[in-house]
């Protein structure tokens, strides 16, 4: 046989190869979607024995859901030995034992995880993406938290974990990352705003904030971007006469422009809070006639007034 020919027969007899095994894999993924996991396990374990690394996870996730927990865990072990600094194996070990009910033993493994985690901002993300990966977000915390630990940076991770707060729908873990991350970025106001407004259920969840921020601002009086978070959540218990204090004190105390009262007094308006409106656009006159919204807040009073008799609000 020439050479050549010989190559272009072994190209051929290869490439068929790969296309029957990806044939087979086409055929073992639909019998898995459609619960026959029997028939799918039988491809699996022809195609494992060819290439080990390509195709454990549909093998071993196959025997989980068979409930074969000790084939799973045999092949695995194997697997661990050959890529002995791999953890994402180490994960799915552990899951194979929370799957067989053996909590104590899966969770010792991922402490042991966490235990071993160098001091390495990129070790940290790596480990909790696994662990997220492997649908663990309560690891993948535990591991971000560690890393700030070891890092010596509690701002470390923020949004990180922001992330999976919210996807646990923990709202006072969500609460404490957004206040630690606030003042180092005010842009992130609304955002955090949106995402409470979407979590939260009732008076409580809101109870909750309005003390943390309260704890915040003893804390720290000069964020005043604290002050701002806690006036949106009088706005959202319809609190609109401590939304109003919130935002006169926070104006004499800064002795900005009176923007921020005003653009409320606007909401207070819309929400048909006319009084204590009114009483916002009167503190902006008071400030003089050389304020930038005096003629503008004026103007507004008069039209707050107007609608406060036109909806049957003034006696």
């Amino acid at each position: 046989m020439k050479p050549a020919f010989a190559l272009i027969f072994f190209a051929v007899i290869c490439c068929s190869k790969i296309f029957a095994q990806s044939d087979e894999l086409l055929l073992a993924k639909q019998f898995n979607a459609n619960g026959e996991h029997e028939k799918a396990l039988d491809i699996y374990q022809k195609l494992y024995k060819q290439n080990n690394d390509a195709y454990y996870r549909d093998y071993v996730n196959t025997l989980i859901a068979l409930k074969k927990f000790d084939d799973a865990e045999t092949i695995t072990k194997k697997i661990i030995k050959k890529h002995p600094g791999d953890v994402e194996y180490v994960i799915i070990l552990g899951s194979i034992y929370i799957h067989h009910g053996e909590l104590d033993k899966g969770n010792a493994l991922y402490d042991d995880l966490i235990k071993k985690l160098p001091a390495d901002q990129n070790a940290v993300s790596t480990l909790a993406g696994q662990f997220y990966q492997g649908s663990n977000a309560d690891y993948a915390i535990k591991t971000f938290l560690q890393g700030r630990k070891l890092l010596h940076d509690d701002n470390l991770f923020a949004f990180d974990l922001i992330t999976l707060y919210r996807f646990k729908r923990d709202k006072a873990g969500l609460i404490e990352e957004y206040l630690n991350v606030l003042p180092l970025n005010n842009m992130f106001l609304s955002q955090a705003e949106n995402t409470l407004a979407t979590l939260f259920q009732g008076e409580n969840d809101y109870d909750v904030l309005r003390v943390a921020l309260l704890k915040r601002i003893q804390k720290d009086p000069q964020q005043t971007v604290f002050v701002n978070l806690l006036i949106w959540q009088f706005l959202q218990q319809k609190d609109f006469d401590m939304a109003l204090n919130q935002a006169l004190a926070l104006s004499r105390r800064t002795n900005n422009d009176g923007s921020d009262v005003y653009d409320l007094c606007r909401t207070l308006v819309a929400n048909g809070a006319y009084d204590t409106a009114i009483r916002g656009y009167e503190y902006l006159i008071g400030r003089g006639k050389d304020q930038p919204l005096y003629a503008d807040a004026k103007i507004e009073l008069i039209n707050t007034k107007n609608l406060k008799i036109t909806a049957g609000k003034y006696v």
